[in-house]
């Protein structure tokens, strides 16, 4: 038998130091389930977390305004995913 994981979700804001910031559901203080964080650079990430970390599926938008939107797994890149720059390529 697995073991049973008991979370208390709570919707919330993390503002950084650094002017980043986090909005959505969180556990024990850190976010999991789907949230949305803006970097300090004018970046964001739409997606799901788990424990912290990016994890399972995303949009990543970086600040030269190029996507990606695909999986994630504990913070990385992993899995199907495509790449759009602003050119429109991919």
């Amino acid at each position: 038998m697995s073991p049973k994981h008991e979370y208390s979700l709570v919707h919330g804001k993390i503002n950084h130091s650094d002017g980043s910031q986090y909005f959505g559901p969180l556990a024990n203080g850190v976010p999991h389930g789907r949230g949305h964080f803006t970097f300090k650079n004018g970046g964001e990430y739409i997606g799901d977390y788990r424990h912290g970390k990016k994890h399972g599926q995303g949009l990543l938008r970086y600040s030269d305004c190029s996507i990606y939107e695909g999986s994630f797994n504990l913070g990385c890149k992993e899995g199907l995913g495509t790449i759009r720059f602003i050119d429109g390529s991919t």
